[in-house]
């Protein structure tokens, strides 16, 4: 007999600023039984830092993110939020400092340790361990298992219950399933036999019922299709042209700072909008004039795409491109995003239908 254990790890983001306060808490939450992962305390001397990152942002369910001035201004931190909202993982915000909680985190319920760390603490503490530790091995002793999901064991036992029956009964089944087969087998043969006998008597007759097509005639079928096909050929590029040029000037307008210049390539509900399942222009509006104020200088080059997928009334656009943004306070953020896009032919024109974002590792 042998015991499955699987741990559920919590992902630590934060500030380099608030890096005191983080290794507190991590360590505070694994002396409670809570499985964390700090790069701090887990990535070990000669470890590669941004891989080991990667890997334990991809491994893990949760995120505790630590919300501070400097986290909110920080593109890693940022970064690493966008991906695992994207990837659907649990955001846990821990309030450290007053800060203005970023547009996309409001939504959700946060933990102040402001005031209350015990309290916090303990709060937390029935989140990121709620799911730490699970057994599923039916019939086990008691002694023998620690930290089990009771519950997780009981839906286990109940999937694997077995009723043996006596040996004639198996056997009398058995017999009578073979022979059940046997008899579906042949009368399914015969049916296909007939099928196919049929299918291939009416091709024969509607062979001789039409006469073959004169030479010239023949020619002309085909002529007709090498221009239809040519027409089709041609129209292609066309679109993909139209919706190129509509692309760089969205591109154009979103490098900012001009708000008001990003309205006529949005639809009045973007579904989804970055990490949002939804939003209308007040709040896609608000939204860029916060960015725009924090990166007075946005740049963006378009590296890889875009890759144009039509669809009726509209099309999926998925591209990469290299952003140089400088912030307020001087500082730069380089690196490089994949945007899909959903446009929808309205009125005439192209507009954004949703919006979605994740970021480009290097």
């Amino acid at each position: 007999m042998s015991v499955q254990r699987k741990v559920i790890l919590a992902f630590f983001s934060y500030s380099r600023e608030d890096s005191e306060f983080a290794l507190k808490l991590a360590k505070d939450l694994r002396q409670q039984g809570a499985a964390v992962w700090l790069d701090q305390l887990d990535i070990k001397p000669g470890e590669l830092w941004d891989r080991a990152v990667e890997q334990g942002l991809a491994s893990c369910q949760k995120m505790v993110l630590i919300l501070s001035p400097n986290s909110v201004d920080s593109t890693n931190v940022m970064d690493e939020v966008s991906f695992a909202l994207d990837e659907h993982k649990t955001v846990i915000p821990v309030l450290y400092r007053d800060c203005k909680i970023p547009f996309r985190l409001r939504r959700l319920e946060y933990v102040d340790v402001r005031t209350d760390y015990e309290g916090g603490l303990h709060k937390l503490l029935q989140v990121v361990s709620a799911t730490a530790v699970q057994a599923t091995i039916p019939g086990a002793q008691a002694g023998q298992i620690e930290e089990m999901d009771r519950e997780g064991i009981e839906r286990e036992q109940a999937q694997v219950v077995h009723i043996p029956k006596q040996k004639g009964e198996f056997e009398s089944a058995r017999t009578a399933k073979t022979q059940n087969s046997s008899r579906k087998l042949l009368i399914g043969g015969s049916v296909v036999v007939v099928v196919l006998g049929i299918a291939m008597l009416l091709m024969m007759l509607r062979k001789r019922e039409q006469p073959p097509n004169p030479p010239v005639q023949e020619q002309k079928v085909q002529e007709q299709k090498a221009r239809e096909q040519s027409a089709s050929e041609e129209k292609r590029p066309s679109e993909l042209n139209v919706g190129m040029a509509w692309l760089m000037q969205f591109l154009q307008a979103w490098q900012g700072p001009d708000v008001d210049a990003l309205r006529p390539y949005f639809s009045n509900v973007v579904s989804p909008y970055f990490s949002l399942p939804s939003a209308d222009w007040a709040a896609i509006s608000n939204d860029k004039r916060t960015y725009f104020s924090r990166f007075p200088t946005i740049r963006y080059r378009l590296v890889r795409g875009p890759e144009i997928k039509p669809t009726p009334g509209g099309g999926v656009l998925n591209f990469d491109l290299a952003y140089d943004n400088i912030r307020s306070d001087g500082q730069r953020a380089t690196g490089t995003t994949h945007l899909t896009i959903t446009v929808a032919l309205v009125a005439g024109a192209w507009k954004i239908a949703g919006i979605r974002e994740r970021t480009v590792r290097q």
